[in-house]
């Protein structure tokens, strides 16, 4: 073997022991609620893991606001062998030294940017993320986009550096080639991404800039090794520049990494360095009503809502918070507020709907549960209210047995759809359409997976449907 092969072999593992050092440490990090809840752990067609089914959704469906088949099909695989341990995923994503960071959380509307204020910050952005190149420190998974408050000396100064960069490149192009490749490649690369045509609310996404900075990178190395292919000891220079800015560059990352160990590490750090970022205070606020500390959130979301009432997602959970202080007219109207920023917000839909019904307003509810289906003609949730609705509505006029028989098929059979709370569903179905025994063999069903889950509270109201079901009755009440 050579020394020039044995060199390469060196380099090779060498890099590889930084990624490790770097990402091993995810794999005791947990999921955040950043995106991994839609991508993966509250995905039923994800958490389903690989089937054809599964398959067939991610070529066929836009989730997250993108179309993006290979990803979907990536996390269902490693559901499939790993189920929902989050430190696995990161493992497999580190192995193949992959990046995965959507904007659940980010969803929502400001109002529509002039052209102006997009190219101002497509200008200050390019300079942006030189610095972070260079410079990577306080990095944020969201940063605030700026709108109309750069101020014209941001903007001029970034327009001079970007112009004077590109003209003394091209006066250079003939003895230094690469130099004016690798910048045009940065340049141009970032084109359908730098904000000119705003795709979401971010100023900027550090994601954006994995393949434009290859070309800096590239005319960086190339022009350092241009100007000392004279020196005798070039080597003994290089070698040991390039470690420490190499071993550096990795620790500032392996800090990096640290922060995104859990949800609360994640925005707490971000309102650290961004104290009025809404995204970062919403997505707080959703990990506070997980744990019940529903006046915290309600503060933060309001906070949020206050900087931007545009996010989408601030509503939403807003919502939520709410109806567990059962205010359910204010949590319905920020509800509808969410679907008037995103009107495909399902969750959105199924809990509108629900707290309609609640209130009395079932026609109103039976139309978010038709428009979530709309959407999404997977979405068991809203066909199993719907099929619930029709089976056992005290309103004549709404109960429909065979629209309830339909409509609790198709949730009993998308993923997630074998469990005892909606198999209860087409056991009334069956029963409103005069299918007494199909009624009882759904119950039944229902009552051992009630039984499997340590249900036993279910189970005795399954007993009961049984028992009302042997009776040819139905579980309406008159």
């Amino acid at each position: 073997m050579s020394s020039q092969t044995t060199r390469l072999i060196a380099i090779y593992f060498g890099l590889g022991g930084l990624v490790a050092f770097v990402f091993l440490q995810t794999g005791h990090f947990n999921f955040v609620n950043y995106d991994d809840g839609s991508y993966v752990f509250d995905n039923p067609n994800i958490r389903a893991g690989l089937a054809w089914r599964g398959v067939a959704w991610a070529f066929t469906h836009v989730h997250s606001q993108n179309w993006h088949p290979l990803t979907s099909i990536c996390h269902m695989i490693d559901c499939q062998f790993f189920g929902l341990n989050a430190g696995a995923h990161h493992l497999v994503n580190t192995s193949v030294v992959a990046t995965l960071v959507a904007q659940q959380v980010a969803i929502g509307s400001t109002e529509s940017l002039p052209l102006a204020s997009r190219i101002g910050n497509a200008l200050v952005t390019y300079v942006n993320y030189l610095r972070q190149m260079f410079w990577p420190v306080d990095l944020v998974p969201f940063y605030i986009h700026p709108e109309w408050r750069l101020a014209s000396w941001e903007i001029i100064g970034a327009i001079i550096l970007l112009a004077g960069i590109t003209a003394a490149l091209f006066l250079f192009r003939r003895k230094l080639p690469f130099l004016l490749v690798g910048w045009l490649w940065y340049i141009v690369m970032l084109i359908p991404v730098i904000g000119i045509i705003q795709v979401g609310l971010q100023a900027r996404a550090d994601r954006y800039t994995y393949l434009p900075q290859i070309g800096v990178i590239i005319a960086v190395v190339w022009v350092i090794r241009d100007l000392t292919s004279l020196w005798r000891a070039r080597a003994m220079i290089l070698v040991p520049v390039s470690l420490a800015v190499v071993g550096s560059l990795s620790f500032l990352s392996y800090r990096q990494a640290m922060h995104w160990h859990d949800t609360e590490s994640l925005w707490n750090y971000t309102l650290s360095l961004s104290l009025e970022n809404d995204v970062a205070l919403t997505g707080l606020a959703m990990l506070e009503v997980q744990r019940g500390q529903t006046d915290d959130a309600i503060t933060h979301y309001r906070h949020a809502l206050a900087l931007r009432d545009g996010n989408a997602a601030a509503h939403y959970g807003l919502g939520l918070a709410l109806s567990q202080q059962r205010k359910t007219d204010e949590a319905i109207e920020h509800w509808q507020k969410s679907l008037e920023i995103q009107p495909d917000n399902l969750n959105a839909r199924n809990n509108l709907g629900a707290a309609l019904a609640g209130i009395g307003g079932t026609p109103e509810a039976i139309e978010q549960w038709q428009q979530a289906l709309a959407f999404d003609a997977d979405n068991g949730n809203a066909a199993n209210n719907l099929a619930w609705v029709f089976a056992t509505s005290p309103d004549a006029t709404l109960r429909n047995g065979a629209k309830a028989v339909a409509y609790a098929k198709r949730a009993t059979k998308v993923p997630g759809g074998d469990n005892p709370l909606v198999y209860r569903t087409p056991a009334a179905a069956y029963a409103e359409n005069s299918q007494f025994a199909e009624a009882i063999s759904a119950a039944e069903h229902a009552k051992e997976l009630a039984q499997a889950a340590g249900n036993s509270a279910l189970v005795s109201e399954l007993d009961r449907c049984i028992e009302l079901f042997h009776q040819q009755r139905t579980l309406h009440k008159p």
